[in-house]
């Protein structure tokens, strides 16, 4: 609790030295010295404190004017645009955590979600930043608990843990969640100041796929995100996808309509469910044999994929059943279109590599939308 207070003292003293420079004579020039001094004091108590992040900040400002060896002081809109991000990070860090609090994020379509678990608002504030600036979604948390909670919740794609949380380990937290989610890949990776070869070893024997000391290159960073990301979507498709039909199979039917419940639940989201089904199938596999009949289910998984929205997800549920899930859309609406598409179908025909006609499959009934109220 000490400690919290004295972190809270040093943004103060922050915010009060950028006010003063900036809220007075605006054409007054800020010596180099100052700023330099200004930069470093920060940085060792930064340090002191284990707010890695803003020390982190700090050193990367002292390095920039070191490699621009400055010789002229400070114009006070240079200086300003200069101290952006230490500007930012001080006057955000006082609402963070009432901010983080407030977090329900309603999930954008194909857009990634990462999950950040660290002790040190300074830091989630750096990475949370870096990582939005790619257009990832981004929750954070300073409490296993609430990460726990929040990791069911929102299935994010990617999870940043830093190892040593106050009065917890994030080792806990990986140990916790390998019990859980023994079935699915979520890249983890570790984040820690300790960069010795015992911690990086249990890091990888408690189920991480990376390791990352800290002070973190923020581009390096950002590129094993990127990769990590690339990797659950080859994962994700070769998990998801029905081999045959090319459309998501029965298995990611149940994770996204639990998604989708979950979301009706929280945020109100409605969506509807039609539920298809080929008649006579069995009649085409007997007739002409199994490759015909493959050939039309693949033709018919394609023409749904064809004629649905970017938004709405089509599935193979078994055999010759087959489920669209329209997001955000009314029963009215879902309706609609499917008429249009069991019209389309219906003027389908299909040659059976013989020169003959393989009849179309009829509908098992007109498949009707099952849309579920808010």
């Amino acid at each position: 609790m000490e400690l919290k207070k004295y972190k809270v003292l040093l943004f103060e003293k922050i915010k009060t030295q950028i006010t003063d420079w900036f809220e007075n004579n605006l054409s007054q020039k800020i010596k180099k010295e100052e700023v330099y001094r200004f930069l470093h004091s920060i940085k060792g108590t930064a340090g002191t404190l284990q707010l890695t992040g803003l020390h982190q900040l700090a050193d990367n400002l002292i390095l920039d004017i070191e490699d621009k060896d400055e010789k002229e002081d400070w114009d006070k809109e240079a200086l300003r645009n200069y101290l952006f991000d230490l500007i930012e990070m001080s006057y955000e860090y006082e609402h963070f955590e009432s901010t983080l609090k407030q977090q329900a994020p309603i999930r954008v379509e194909n857009t990634h979600l990462i999950q950040l678990i660290d002790d040190d608002i300074s830091m989630l504030i750096l990475l949370k930043d870096a990582l939005e600036s790619r257009g990832w979604m981004v929750i954070a948390s300073t409490e296993l608990e609430v990460a726990a909670e929040q990791y069911f919740d929102h299935h994010p794609d990617c999870l940043i843990v830093d190892i040593n949380l106050e009065g917890e380990s994030g080792f806990n937290f990986l140990e916790s969640l390998q019990k859980h989610t023994a079935n699915k890949y979520v890249p983890k990776i570790m984040i820690s100041v300790s960069n010795d070869r015992e911690t990086r070893l249990n890091s990888y024997k408690m189920g991480a796929d990376d390791f990352i000391s800290k002070p973190i290159d923020l581009e390096e960073f950002l590129l094993k995100i990127d990769r990590h990301l690339a990797n659950k979507k080859l994962f994700d498709q070769s998990a998801m996808i029905d081999e045959l039909t090319r459309v998501y199979n029965r298995r990611f039917f149940e994770d996204t309509l639990a998604v989708f419940m979950n979301e009706l639940s929280r945020n109100h989201r409605t969506f509807s469910l039609a539920i298809l089904d080929l008649d006579y199938f069995k009649n085409i596999n007997d007739t002409y044999g199994h490759p015909a009949g493959d050939t039309v289910l693949a033709e018919f998984a394609k023409y749904l994929k064809e004629n649905v929205r970017q938004t709405d997800y089509v599935f193979r549920y078994g055999g010759e059943e087959f489920v669209i899930l329209f997001s955000g859309a009314t029963d009215i609406e879902s309706k609609i279109a499917l008429e249009k598409i069991l019209q389309g179908f219906s003027e389908k025909r299909f040659e059976n590599g013989t020169g003959g006609q393989v009849h179309r499959p009829d509908w098992d009934n007109e498949p009707v939308p099952l849309s579920h109220p808010p």
